[in-house]
């Protein structure tokens, strides 16, 4: 339900600690 950009920016920060291709997400967002 949030927008996007928020998702994006958890996740980003998520692939920054577990290092994980997470980035993907942020990118189909």
């Amino acid at each position: 339900m949030a927008r996007p950009t928020v998702v994006c920016r958890i996740a980003a920060i998520r692939a920054n600690k577990v290092k994980e291709s997470r980035r993907s997400v942020c990118t189909i967002n």
